[in-house]
């Protein structure tokens, strides 16, 4: 309770810039509306914050012929929410945002097809959150978690250069997330795609990012933890970067997809996790 309290207030803060801050990848969007069958949806994104990706992911459903019947943006930050309502001007359905917890949505029993959580699962209560959206999915529903994992945050620039950053890290590990069915047997993993993109930047976007601390993980230092890291930090970056106005780095993220089912099977190996 005390780290999602803390998140809330992080997201308080950066809610009317979070967009300016963040980037959207398409790719993992375009995957869903390939992968997920069926002609129509009801949708519900967790921790859907500015709601970025749960309108992407609509309309790019509309444009693949897939009918959104209803979508509902679930987050514990109504100054996120309100960022994100004032975006969806003319947007078919009307998105539902609802101020609640991942593990107390209020939604129907069995009224939705798709649950997904982009970038948000390492902020919320997993096994809540687990029989929550259990509980809210149709029979063959799917669940869609799109996030970095341990390995990926420590080749992302701030992992690898940062001083302290993977022990202040929340994300999870591979492992972690290929196995959710050994705490909710309703859960079947059936892909995980992994994504690589390649970023340019400059340090001072770099700096403006990391002094505005847009990244959670940097709220956790305290304030002579943060200096002092943030210069070493700044020393590393000048020290593999010949042209500080030409940075090139790659970020990587997984899309884990589970299926719901009521069938108790036994526990599937780490190889056959990464299968389709």
């Amino acid at each position: 309770m005390k780290k999602r309290w803390a998140a809330r207030k992080h997201f308080d803060r950066i809610a009317k810039k979070y967009d300016y801050y963040r980037t959207i990848d398409k790719e993992p969007i375009d995957f869903l509306t390939e992968t997920v069958r069926g002609t129509e949806q009801s949708i519900c994104d967790l921790g859907s914050g500015s709601g970025r990706y749960l309108i992407s992911l609509i309309k790019a459903c509309q444009s693949s012929a897939v009918l959104v019947k209803e979508a509902y943006g679930i987050d514990i930050n109504p100054n996120m929410l309100e960022t994100a309502e004032k975006k969806m001007e003319g947007l078919m359905p009307s998105i539902n945002w609802v101020i609640a917890s991942a593990d107390n949505t209020g939604l129907p029993a069995q009224s939705i097809s798709l649950v997904t959580a982009f970038n948000s699962i390492h902020y919320l209560p997993i096994l809540g959150t687990l029989d929550e959206v259990g509980r809210i999915l149709i029979a063959d529903g799917y669940f869609a978690i799109y996030c970095r994992v341990l390995d990926q945050e420590s080749k992302h620039i701030w992992g690898r250069w940062f001083p302290g950053y993977l022990d202040y890290s929340q994300v999870k590990t591979r492992e972690f997330m290929t196995n959710f069915d050994s705490y909710n047997q309703s859960f079947q993993l059936i892909h995980v795609q992994d994504f690589t993109f390649e970023r340019k930047t400059t340090l001072a976007w770099i700096c403006e990012q990391t002094e505005n601390k847009y990244y959670s993980t940097l709220d956790r230092y305290t304030l002579k933890e943060f200096n002092k890291a943030y210069s070493e930090f700044l020393d590393n970056i000048r020290a593999n970067h010949t042209d500080l106005d030409d940075i090139t780095y790659y970020s990587s993220y997984s899309l884990f997809l589970y299926r719901l089912s009521s069938i108790k099977r036994v526990k599937l190996t780490d190889n056959s996790l990464q299968s389709d």
